[in-house]
């Protein structure tokens, strides 16, 4: 990550795959720059506070500093007893904020904080295309992303769930030429909860 973002700076989150929540100290230009993967896998809080930012990958860290409050977030809340969970990029705690997938923070020496946006998930078909050219095009990334997962030095599992999506996964995953794929189904007495 180092020698991307020295050599590309910014333009580096273009050339990343996977999923990552970083933050890099450039001393040449007095600036901090904080990113998080495309679609937000990685958690990454932040609080900015009389000109600078604390940032971690739990709030919990962020609370155990004195840079953030223990006051909840009367909307967080809300949020999360209407959906299970936090809707982002507001935290828990008044003050903090989760940086939104698919963007980075820029803290300059001034200690002037800018958030961009370097990605958004294109829901536009590609004009003049037929969903077989759409199924077509997705197959060979998904097998790629399949594949870079099944690099390991432990057995490697899917957990099927009874749909399509995890369905496919194991399909790609069995492909030949690869090691064995062992699947795991969760399953309960009561109908609503089971997996089978």
């Amino acid at each position: 990550l180092l020698k991307a973002y020295a050599r590309w700076g910014k333009g580096c989150l273009e050339r990343l795959r996977g999923m990552f929540a970083f933050a890099v100290w450039d001393s040449l230009t007095g600036r901090l720059f904080i990113a998080r993967d495309r679609l937000g896998i990685k958690p990454l809080y932040y609080v900015e506070r009389g000109g600078g930012v604390a940032f971690a990958s739990e709030v919990r860290a962020l609370m155990a500093t004195s840079a953030a409050g223990r006051r909840l977030s009367a909307p967080a809340v809300a949020s999360y007893f209407a959906f299970g969970a936090v809707s982002a990029p507001g935290a828990i705690l008044e003050g903090v904020r989760s940086l939104a997938p698919g963007h980075f923070l820029e803290l300059d020496a001034r200690g002037k904080l800018r958030l961009e946006r370097y990605w958004e998930l294109p829901l536009e078909p590609s004009p003049g295309a037929t969903f077989l050219d759409e199924v077509q095009q997705i197959q060979p990334i998904l097998q790629d992303a399949v594949r870079l997962r099944l690099i390991a030095d432990v057995p490697v599992g899917v957990f099927l769930s009874g749909g399509i999506d995890s369905s496919v996964l194991a399909a790609l995953a069995s492909l030949p030429g690869g090691a064995p794929v062992h699947t795991f189904t969760v399953t309960f007495d009561e109908a609503r909860y089971s997996e089978a």
